[in-house]
């Protein structure tokens, strides 16, 4: 049976959650910006320079959606930043892939990101940020499952990563 206090330490996570988000978002927009870019589009060359993905496929990883990822993907195809590949798997869904000069793009934006990083570094370094990031992961990885319309309604859905199925139980 979940406690008031257990409530309210959901709520704590969601929102520092959300302002920490806020703050990266904030910082990689002026980042992105000298680069002559932004934060969204920098989002689409990273995840397509990590493997061939697709726009739905990279849509699904930044949790945005795959219409905004399409918008942008047309921008670095026009900008000669990325180009579209045959996807074997899916031919009506190609792949990204950098170009050279996507690539430059990108390696520009992470040396940005390098000179950041050593900014923040100080104001950060007494957390455990490696702790940090596995109890994030932890999280993330227990609530990604979740269908919360199926889990409101009092049914269970199935795992998408396991099969098994998962419930929420209610508290009163």
């Amino acid at each position: 049976m979940m406690q008031k206090s257990d409530i309210e330490i959901i709520d704590q996570l969601a929102i520092e959650a959300y302002a920490l988000s806020a703050t990266f978002r904030r910082h990689g927009a002026v980042l992105a910006a000298k680069g002559g870019q932004t934060q969204a589009r920098w989002q689409v060359l990273r995840a397509a320079s990590m493997e061939l993905l697709s726009v739905p496929q990279i849509a699904r990883r930044l949790g945005v959606t795959r219409q905004n990822v399409q918008r942008i993907t047309d921008e670095l195809v026009a900008d000669r930043l990325v180009q579209l590949v045959l996807n074997q798997d899916h031919k009506a869904s190609p792949h990204l892939m950098l170009t050279q000069r996507g690539q430059e793009t990108l390696e520009a934006l992470t040396d940005a990101g390098v000179d950041y990083r050593k900014v923040i570094w100080p104001l950060v370094r007494h957390v455990d940020l490696v702790g940090l990031v596995a109890i994030l992961k932890s999280v993330n990885h227990a609530l990604g499952d979740v269908d919360v319309e199926t889990e409101m309604k009092g049914g269970a859905k199935s795992s998408r990563r396991t099969g098994e199925s998962k419930r929420i139980r209610k508290s009163s």
